[in-house]
């Protein structure tokens, strides 16, 4: 099954990225915000490294019951926002909109990556296989955000191509582009780091014992030292530009990114999300990569094993989010099993009777296939429960939505452009919501003690001393129980508010707060 016309090639490789591409326009028409949560946060980046801002300046965390300060430094590697920043410059837009326009561009080009690199460890079948298997996996969900790691993502399987070609043909130039394509990765996405340099550290030191090829140590060093030496000259330079930080401010802010908290996962919930198609068939790739023992073959099974054993670091105490590894996974257990469907394809051509109806058996069998992975695509993106996102931290009431904004929401958004004074900042019950009103509005946000406001321990002169303007109270955070329980109950770090129903959101509203407007889950006060 060989393809000697290379527009042919050309053709069949970009067929899956295509499709990807029309099938991720589903959610980005079905919806008028951007895909997931964390969104929010990069286009707030976004807005800051476009104002050459490194501190939140509408974003205020008070130290104890001290000064109010601009909140949490960004230490976030910027490429991604400066791309969302040169195509809204570019386009005139706003940057919602540019990432709702990068859901199906950086979706397609993620499948385009693996559909390349499978094709040339294996040939075209192989590869459009691989990106047809990606198709049918319910991570698919997650391809299609335009976040910093999917941007990152399109690079990792070029990383790992460029460096097995650096030790297969011995050439350093393969080694000097896949570290400069390890630089991006790094410079867009910090969680891609770690994985992309255990890979390929791992597979060169077991080319080196097993196969005594010396000299790629030179090789390796060079890939490692491009993307190394390029971060101390970055260091050096934001240390230069802003003295006033410290080199321990910078680590400590950058491993923040790093220590997001263990969110394991249960070995079935794996394949649940690689989805049936790309475990059967990865499963046959491994068993004929096994078989033939060859230095590609061990490259994807080592890539797949250490992205597996790296997703349960939780149990020896390394805070890890397994679900984030996953993707990672399915990028070599996608293309062995293309390897597998490029296998069954050749022996069905092999048998006796290889037609019906005047066509291959074979070409029967990949249209199946194919067709049952675009079919299983289309019905993962269609459905919106795939696309409402919870907090990710569990408390007695229950995880709550936090995107897309409600109904609710967008009238308090609408509220705030329309009349609140950027001069005031806004205490609000719901921090990640009070995340997106500040992104959507410029509205300043305090984490300020709301449970204080609410128990009556805070004075009005302390408010105007902070020069808070707004209290808004989200209603759908509420508990009923007896008089001996806490009038208001504080949950996570991004802090939810719940109050008591049986005492009663009126009767907990300082008399210094006037009620100036209330919809169905919210209630804004000015504090006068």
């Amino acid at each position: 099954m060989n393809f000697k016309s290379k527009n042919l090639s050309a053709l069949l490789i970009i067929i899956p990225a295509v499709i990807i591409f029309l099938i991720a326009l589903i959610p980005t028409i079905k919806y008028q915000w951007p895909l997931s949560y964390d969104v929010f946060t990069h286009i707030r980046y976004a807005q800051l490294y476009s104002s050459f801002e490194y501190i939140d300046p509408l974003y205020i965390i008070y130290l104890g019951k001290g000064v109010g300060t601009g909140g949490i430094p960004s230490i976030y590697p910027p490429l991604f926002h400066f791309l969302i920043i040169f195509i809204g410059a570019l386009f005139k837009t706003d940057y919602f909109q540019v990432a709702r326009f990068l859901q199906p561009v950086l979706a397609g080009l993620i499948i385009l990556s693996i559909t390349y690199v499978g094709s040339k460890f294996y040939g075209i079948i192989t590869g459009v296989s691989a990106g047809f298997l990606v198709l049918s996996s319910n991570l698919l969900t997650r391809i299609v955000l335009p976040l910093p790691e999917n941007f990152a993502l399109i690079f990792v399987p070029l990383v790992i191509y460029f460096s097995y070609l650096s030790i297969k043909s011995k050439e350093r130039k393969y080694a000097i582009i896949s570290g400069l394509l390890f630089l991006i990765t790094a410079l867009s996405h910090p969680g891609v780091i770690i994985p992309i340099f255990l890979v390929v550290t791992i597979y060169t030191v077991f080319i080196l014992l097993f196969y005594r090829e010396c000299k790629l140590v030179v090789n390796y060093l060079l890939w490692i030292l491009i993307p190394l030496t390029s971060l101390i000259l970055i260091v050096t330079t934001i240390l230069f530009i802003a003295p006033k930080l410290s080199l321990i401010t910078l680590a400590q802010d950058f491993l923040r990114l790093f220590n997001s908290g263990s969110r394991p996962l249960g070995i079935l919930h794996y394949q649940y999300q690689w989805g049936i198609l790309v475990s059967i068939f990865s499963l046959v790739g491994i068993i004929i990569s096994l078989k033939k023992r060859n230095p590609l073959n061990f490259l994807l099974i080592i890539w797949f094993v250490v992205v597996f054993l790296l997703s349960f670091t939780y149990l020896i105490g390394i805070p890890i989010i397994s679900y984030r590894l996953l993707i990672y996974m399915l990028i070599p257990l996608s293309i062995l099993g293309g390897l597998a469907i490029t296998s069954i394809a050749s022996k069905l051509d092999e048998r006796k009777k290889t037609k019906i109806f005047n066509i291959k058996i074979s070409t029967i069998f990949l249209v199946l296939i194919f067709s049952l992975c675009t079919l299983q695509g289309v019905l993962t993106l269609e459905n919106p429960k795939n696309f409402i996102f919870k907090s990710e931290s569990d408390n007695q009431f229950g995880n709550i939505i936090i995107a897309p904004p409600t109904n609710s929401e967008v009238e308090v958004i609408n509220w705030f452009k329309q009349n609140g004074d950027k001069d005031k900042s806004v205490v609000i019950s719901n921090n990640y919501f009070g995340r997106v009103l500040l992104v959507t509005t410029g509205q300043p946000i305090d984490i300020y003690d709301f449970d204080d406001i609410l128990k009556g321990k805070t004075t009005l002169k302390n408010l105007r001393g902070y020069n808070v303007g707004y209290l808004v109270y989200d209603k759908t955070l509420n508990f009923t129980s007896s008089n001996s329980t806490p009038d208001v109950v504080v949950y996570g770090q991004s802090p939810l508010f719940y109050y008591n129903t049986n005492i009663g959101i009126d009767n907990m509203v300082p008399n210094y707060a006037k009620k100036v407007y209330e919809n169905k889950d919210y209630i804004i006060y000015e504090v006068s």
